[in-house]
């Protein structure tokens, strides 16, 4: 299951305890204030990797609006220097 403990169990022990940094794919927009939720908690430190994924059934449209609506959300929640981005159309 992809719940807030497990997240929580896989940022701590499989990648601060290993030196693994993760890619955070983000499906919609909840996705980014996800992230930002750890990022806030200690658990993810710039910079690191956002994966936008467009077109997949139960996320996003592979719209340009959608694009860039995430885009400048993420901008505003971690600023652009702290992320990675790495856009996925599917």
């Amino acid at each position: 299951p992809n719940t807030f403990k497990t997240i929580e169990y896989a940022l701590k022990n499989l990648g601060e305890a290993h030196g693994t940094k993760f890619e955070f794919e983000c499906y919609d927009l909840g996705h980014l204030y996800n992230v930002k939720w750890f990022v806030d908690k200690g658990l993810i430190k710039p910079p690191f990797f956002i994966q936008m994924v467009f077109g997949i059934l139960g996320g996003m449209g592979s719209e340009l609006d959608h694009l860039m609506h995430l885009h400048q959300t993420a901008d505003r929640l971690f600023g652009a220097e702290n992320y990675e981005k790495l856009p996925k159309l599917l």
